[in-house]
């Protein structure tokens, strides 16, 4: 039977190693460089010897989302909406970063869900509401407002929903929004499209 040193020594050693999470622990244990007085398995070892937690173990503080406390809603949306985030994107980057306080959840959305979560927008400060829950301007309003655009085809709208210049109430994919209305791409952009132009040259060669 093997004998492991005390809690106490072997977190002071380990916390020497300067590991960052779990992974990296089971690499080192994998790697052969483990001295064998300290357990591959730490918690089952050291459980009412001291055992916390990984990030306890190890150094970094961390701990894991079940057991963690984080601040209210309006505290966290307070100091979320200063970083200046624009998107979802921005707000991973930030995640990965590390430099989030640990009472703020990495998925704020699935940890406020049943409480005050109401969308990204909101929580980052964007004023972006998702597509499901977006209002969107009346089919006539929104062709006429595109058609305004001079764009030429498919290809075009596209860039320009991807410009970051649409409006909001507008949507991408307006074939999906106004299907009743919908015709098509030349019907939606206007007279200055290819698409209408390639229709007319066809039925004169007709």
């Amino acid at each position: 039977m093997k004998v492991f040193s005390s809690f106490e020594k072997t977190r002071k050693f380990v916390q020497k190693l300067k590991l960052k999470n779990l992974i990296e622990w089971n690499q080192y244990v994998k790697s052969g460089n483990k001295p064998e007085d300290i357990p591959a398995y730490p918690p089952h070892t050291y459980q009412d010897k001291g055992w916390i937690s990984w990030g306890d173990f190890l150094g970094t503080g961390t701990v894991a989302t079940q057991n963690r406390s984080f601040r209210d809603f309006k505290s966290a949306r307070e100091f979320v909406k200063k970083l200046k985030l624009k998107n979802t994107s921005e707000w991973n980057q930030y995640v990965k970063s590390g430099q989030y306080p640990n009472d703020i959840p990495t998925a704020p959305n699935r940890v406020y869900d049943d409480k005050d979560w109401i969308s990204w927008g909101d929580f980052l400060g964007t004023g972006k509401i998702s597509t499901v829950n977006r209002e969107y301007i009346s089919f006539k309003n929104a062709k006429e407002h595109v058609r305004k655009l001079k764009l030429r085809s498919q290809k075009e709208w596209r860039e320009y929903c991807t410009s970051g210049n649409r409006p909001d109430n507008i949507p991408s994919a307006p074939e999906r929004f106004y299907k009743d209305s919908w015709k098509n791409t030349a019907d939606w952009l206007g007279d200055n499209t290819k698409t209408k132009k390639n229709i007319s040259k066809k039925r004169l060669k007709k």
